[in-house]
């Protein structure tokens, strides 16, 4: 098979998270097709939904099939570096942004224990998960 692979930017021009999301599930469906694109919808949505919340709405995914899996890269256009695991411990505190930090983190975190995923998270500079998860379960 043939790999197919897309490249999503976000420029930081939505002002709403439900439009932002819609954004880009319309984006993945229209890519992979309804079974497949709600797979990696779902499983991503996480790490979008951090993009918006937490770097601006700046940042960008590309997903690459392959096969029975996808190879994934989402990351956002955070400046910072991070220490992924006190941000993780925050639990569902909100800092003076409002947004809760740590839920996501966790939710994203715990992929890894799903058979076949395997993710990795870099925070050097923003937040940058890159991977592969199986499409069929």
């Amino acid at each position: 098979m043939e790999s197919k692979k897309i490249n999503i930017i976000f420029e930081g021009n939505n002002i709403d998270r439900v439009l932002f999301l819609e954004h880009f599930r319309d984006k993945v469906l229209r890519f992979f097709g309804m079974e497949d694109g709600v797979r990696v919808y779902m499983f991503s949505k996480e790490m979008i939904k951090n993009i918006f919340d937490h770097a601006g709405g700046r940042g960008e995914c590309t997903f690459e099939k392959s096969e029975n899996f996808v190879l994934f890269e989402v990351k956002d256009y955070g400046e910072g570096k991070y220490d992924f695991q006190e941000l993780k411990s925050r639990g569902t505190s909100k800092p003076e942004s409002g947004n809760n930090f740590g839920v996501g983190l966790t939710s994203v975190e715990s992929m890894n224990e799903m058979s076949g995923v395997e993710i990795k998270i870099n925070t050097e500079k923003g937040f940058s998960y890159s991977g592969k998860f199986p499409l069929i379960y």
